[in-house]
């Protein structure tokens, strides 16, 4: 109203009054010019409901083709997962077919009425079947890829590990062929497994070092899964007990998290989880829900569930709870007759556990006769490098020393601690054990000397992993009493020892 240029003024004071009235009313003021965002503002003012409910409607005309083209884009991916799911489930359908025709025929073509009458045994059979196998399927490379692997299996089972190995290889290859990386991982796990239990243990890091290579590109957590159990299997009869639990209880989170239940898958990680468990009372809740597991995935009489009958039997034997290991261990008997010939080597372990607990209860005649049957069976099925034959045989030497047949102890020592040379070249303490045994035995023969020799072999390695070994250092005493009871250094180890 008092600007100096005319053209900034009222015009008169009619347009003063109705500028008064337009700030009253929130409406935009002539003397303030027609800038939009005043003019919005001044509209924001006078409706602000109004306003929040166009900007409302605004923003969501916005987001809703983007929230639509998000939901169609998972739509598509849940989609794809279902086609690949189904294509999956497809292949795994056209798989079991091919592998039921494919035992159908094997067992038409091994009847005694396709063999002239002849009787047919195991071997024949296999030999039918690989016949079978390496004419035809070429077409059809991952059936014939899984048929080989459980042809394979079977060898295993029967501890053929050349033949396995064998077969294990040339499905290696043929998932090789057609870049199928879960088939390439399983066979060269099982080759980890099956050359460690054989007698190679350095060809069996080499596989191990592969198929981990390899594991990094599955994607499918229960692939994953059974690829670490695999790999465990090696780690735990070499001693690593912290890192199989570690492994495995982190494969359990992984399972958990992806909501995964395979009764079999499951029983399977519990089962080892409890042959590596420490505590025994944590061993044995372990092995509940193994046996659970193995129930609910093939019923009491089953291969799973005998295992696990047995591996409970073992610990509540080193529980000190050795009537109702007994009563398990009968019953895990009763379960083997049913299942196995007695010589195959799952009813040889479950006797040589038995003899064990036997030895414990100081039932040596029986105990005797179990451990000699145990190993007899290893090395006819495992053969005489085997890890399962090693064991077998020093625990015999054991019963032998405490039976007082010395000379056949010494004999079993001696093979079994060159044997753990090879297996436990990278576990000096299963070496020394096995060193000290010997060394305690020739000392009884009266081989004070070598008996000396070995206990300063065995004695440095408990002392750098600091394990008790005062056993050791009582019969080095002794040896030095038996040799010169005036001896300086005799002297020194009593006065230690007091």
């Amino acid at each position: 109203a008092i600007r100096k240029e005319s053209e900034r003024r009222y015009p008169n004071v009619e347009a003063l009054a109705n500028d008064v009235d337009n700030f009253l009313t929130e409406k935009p003021l002539i003397a303030a010019g027609d800038g939009w965002v005043y003019k919005t503002k001044k509209f924001v003012g006078r409706n602000p409901v109004a306003t929040v409910s166009s900007l409302v409607l605004m923003i969501f005309m916005i987001a809703l083709p983007i929230i639509q083209f998000q939901n169609q884009q998972q739509i598509e991916q849940e989609r794809d997962k279902a086609l690949q799911a189904g294509k999956l489930a497809e292949e795994q359908s056209i798989i079991a077919q091919k592998t039921t025709d494919f035992l159908v025929n094997v067992l038409e073509s091994a009847s005694p009425l396709a063999n002239k009458g002849k009787n047919i045994n195991l071997e024949d059979v296999l030999a039918g079947a690989e016949r079978q196998l390496s004419l035809g399927l070429d077409d059809q490379p991952k059936i014939k890829g899984q048929l080989t692997f459980k042809l394979a299996g079977i060898h295993n089972h029967l501890g053929d590990y050349d033949k396995a190995t064998e077969y294990y290889t040339k499905s290696l290859k043929i998932f090789e062929s057609i870049d199928d990386i879960n088939g390439q991982v399983e066979n060269l796990g099982q080759l980890t497994v099956v050359s460690f239990w054989g007698k190679d243990p350095d060809k069996a890091n080499d596989y191990a070092k592969q198929a981990e290579l390899l594991s990094k590109q599955l994607e499918d957590p229960v692939q994953i899964a059974w690829h670490h159990i695999r790999m465990v299997s090696m780690d735990g009869n070499m001693g690593r007990a912290e890192k199989v639990t570690k492994r495995l209880t982190e494969t359990l989170e992984m399972l958990k998290a992806h909501k995964i239940k395979d009764h079999k898958l499951l029983g399977r990680i519990y089962n080892d989880l409890s042959v590596a468990c420490q505590s025994n009372s944590l061993a044995l809740a372990y092995l509940e829900r193994a046996l659970y597991h193995a129930e609910q995935h093939e019923g009491k009489s089953s291969p799973s569930y005998f295992s696990r009958l047995m591996n409970k039997a073992g610990k509540l034997n080193i529980e000190n709870r050795k009537e109702e290991a007994e009563v398990v261990f009968l019953q895990a008997l009763e379960l083997a007759k049913k299942l196995y010939p007695e010589d195959h080597p799952s009813y040889a372990y479950l006797i040589g556990e038995m003899a064990y607990l036997y030895h414990d209860f100081g039932r040596f005649k029986q105990a005797k006769k179990y451990y000699e049957e145990a190993v007899r069976v290893f090395k006819i099925t495992k053969g005489s490098k085997s890890l399962l034959y090693v064991l077998g045989i020093n625990n015999l030497a054991y019963l032998m020393e405490d039976l007082g047949e010395y000379d056949q102890a010494e004999k079993l020592f001696r093979e079994s601690l060159e044997l753990r040379k090879t297996y436990f070249a990278d576990d000096p303490m299963r070496v020394a054990t096995n060193t000290g045994n010997l060394a305690r035995l020739l000392s009884k023969m009266g081989w004070y000397g070598e008996s000396q020799t070995l206990l300063n072999e065995a004695i440095p390695v408990y002392q750098k992993k600091e394990r008790e070994h005062l056993g050791l250092e009582i019969v080095k005493l002794a040896n030095i009493l038996k040799n010169d009871p005036n001896d300086s250094l005799c002297q020194s180890m009593d006065t230690e020892l007091t």
